[in-house]
């Protein structure tokens, strides 16, 4: 047996090991540590980081309790100001005041626990990805963020007030990648007016997604088949990250499909795939309830990677999986080794591969 690293699995395995969400493309780069004029903070510089060119200055900041946002950088310093493209602040700032607007170049910001946002923010006419998290007091996101027209990719996810969220977003005419990581009570169905919107995170499901004229890639959690309904109307849909209890057969309709991964699945069976023609990737992640692999899966004439993880009720992987004519690459993950019991003989060109834990596998054949 020999033992592989996760990274020379296939590509889109790789993709697929994210526990949490889409790796969605992002504009941050890596950040090396360097010495460049800032004010005076009183935190370690262990917990900055920059990485700068002669035009350009990534700055990350983390603990920052008992500072404020005026103490972070020297802004006085219109040159440095200028300078800075990518910015990173991890811990409480409080009020992100109006010398926000002077940083007119910065494409990256990622603003954590902060409690208020200078309307000047919609001076970042350069801005292309906005992360807000944990942001429980922050009462109002600033309307001047959906004048943002040069925004690509926008996170927000534990917020603390976020009734006001979606009333403008259909402004953001360039946003590609949205993630909302919250209860939102209502998103308004302007959201569907998005002409280069392709890839959704959501944490529940909601009507308006459907009508996403142009969505590729959708995360999302249902509670009930019922929320499925009318997902099949995304006919550009390739990519299907799906936390579910139940599954209705309208993921039949879903005829692009290349990725489907299904997580927390409750009952004993699943609605039959086989339509999915297209579907290359499929993933049975905790569905603790299956106790067999479908039928249906034999039957995907396009399947090259089939992952069968923390399946506690399979018993057996039985030979016809030899059968589906494509496969490529099978994964077995489980909590314990003698789970999923004698494995078959496997064919020749099927790489079987064992999860041990999240950072190795066992190559079994």
């Amino acid at each position: 047996m020999k033992v592989v690293s996760i990274n020379s699995l296939p590509r889109f395995d790789i993709k697929l090991n994210s526990q949490y969400s889409m790796i969605l493309p992002s504009v941050v780069k890596t950040e090396a540590t360097l010495n460049i004029p800032i004010a005076e903070v009183d935190y370690p510089s262990e917990w900055r980081s920059f990485e700068q060119s002669d035009k350009t200055l990534h700055l990350t900041i983390g603990n920052l309790q008992n500072n404020t946002f005026d103490r972070l950088i020297d802004f006085d310093n219109e040159g440095l100001c200028l300078k800075i493209e990518y910015l990173t602040i991890g811990g409480f700032v409080g009020f992100v005041s109006d010398n926000i607007g002077r940083l007119i170049n910065l494409k990256y910001l990622h603003l954590n626990e902060v409690s208020s946002i200078s309307p000047l923010v919609g001076k970042l006419k350069m801005l292309e990805e906005l992360v807000l998290e944990n942001c429980h007091q922050l009462e109002l996101i600033p309307f001047e963020i959906y004048e943002i027209r040069s925004l690509k990719k926008l996170t927000i996810n534990r917020l603390g007030y976020y009734e006001n969220f979606s009333p403008r977003i259909n402004k953001l005419i360039n946003l590609e990648y949205l993630t909302l990581k919250d209860h939102f009570p209502f998103i308004a169905d302007e959201i569907t007016q998005l002409p280069k919107l392709k890839c959704v995170d959501i944490e529940r499901s909601q009507p308006c997604i459907y009508d996403i004229p142009n969505l590729e890639a959708l995360h999302i959690r249902v509670l009930h088949s019922s929320s499925l309904k009318g997902i099949n109307k995304l006919s550009s849909l390739k990519e299907l990250w799906l936390d579910a209890r139940e599954i209705g057969d309208e993921i039949a309709g879903v005829k692009a499909l290349k990725y489907l991964i299904i997580y927390n699945f409750q009952e004993a069976s699943i609605p039959d795939l086989s339509q999915l023609s297209n579907l290359e990737v499929l993933v049975f992640h905790g569905c603790s309830n299956l106790t067999c692999i479908p039928d249906s899966v034999y039957r995907l004439p396009a399947l090259k990677y089939l992952g069968l993880r923390f399946l506690n009720n399979v018993r057996t992987i039985p030979a016809e999986i030899n059968n589906i004519p494509h496969l490529q690459y099978l994964e077995i993950a489980s909590e314990e080794e003698t789970a999923f019991g004698e494995l078959p003989e496997f064919r020749g060109g099927l790489f079987v591969y064992r999860q041990n834990s999240w950072n190795s596998h066992e190559r079994i054949n």
